[in-house]
C-alpha cells in the first residue's frame, strides 16, 4: 500500500505566536507584555542571587516567573482572545 505521506515536504512548524498571528492576521501586544513580564521576573531572580540574597529566595522568585503568563492570560487573555475571534470572523 502507498504512504500518502510520501513526496510531500515537510512543513515548517510555527511558534504557538507565529500561529496566532497567522490566525487573527495581526500582531499582539499583550503577548509581548506577557513575554515582557516574565523576563523581568527572570531578571530579578538573576539579580537577587547576584547581590547575595538566600538561594531559597531567589529560586522562589524564578518560581513564580510562569505566574506572569498565567494570571495575565486569566484575567485579560481571554477577553483579548474573544475579541480578536469576533474581528476575525466578522468577515
Amino acid at each position: 500500500m502507498k504512504d500518502p505521506q510520501q513526496g510531500r515536504k515537510p512543513r515548517k512548524r510555527r511558534a504557538p505566536s507565529e500561529k496566532y498571528e497567522v490566525f487573527v492576521q495581526v500582531g499582539d501586544p499583550l503577548h509581548i507584555a506577557l513575554l515582557a513580564g516574565t523576563i523581568a521576573v527572570l531578571a530579578l531572580g538573576v539579580l537577587l542571587a547576584s547581590v547575595g540574597v538566600a538561594m531559597a529566595v531567589c529560586l522562589v522568585v524564578l518560581m513564580l516567573a510562569p505566574l506572569v503568563v498565567v494570571v495575565g492570560y486569566e484575567t485579560v487573555g481571554h477577553r483579548h482572545m474573544v475579541m480578536a475571534l469576533e474581528r476575525t470572523f466578522a468577515d
